[in-house]
């Protein structure tokens, strides 16, 4: 009678553990500027910035450079924070703000 209790806990605790398995693949991170980050998060978020920090410092989008300067470590995974550009001599920072997206904290010119 016991071994039959057991066997759907077996089961159950083996389909948890692949299930945790493949979502965990989903999440592949990389490190950005000695940050570990999601890194389809860094690429789509770097798509985002590069557009608006293009007009903003009205430089090609090919000639701007990305720093990652911080990251919300309290999302699995962790997602980009702050993101700061480089181009054509000038420079500017942006922030996430939850509901609005990716927004100009400071500009230099």
């Amino acid at each position: 009678m016991q071994y039959n209790n057991r066997r759907p806990c077996l089961a159950f605790s083996m389909l948890l553990s692949i299930s945790v398995l493949a979502f965990a693949g989903c999440w592949s991170t990389t490190m950005v500027n000695g940050k570990k980050v999601s890194e389809s998060h860094w690429n789509s978020s770097r798509d985002d910035v590069g557009g608006k920090a293009s007009f903003a410092l009205q430089c090609p989008r090919e000639k701007l450079t990305f720093t990652l300067l911080d990251v919300h470590t309290g999302n699995i995974p962790p997602l980009a924070q702050s993101i700061g550009v480089n181009g054509c001599g000038k420079r500017v920072v942006y922030v996430r703000a939850y509901g609005a997206g990716w927004v100009a904290n400071t500009t230099s010119r």
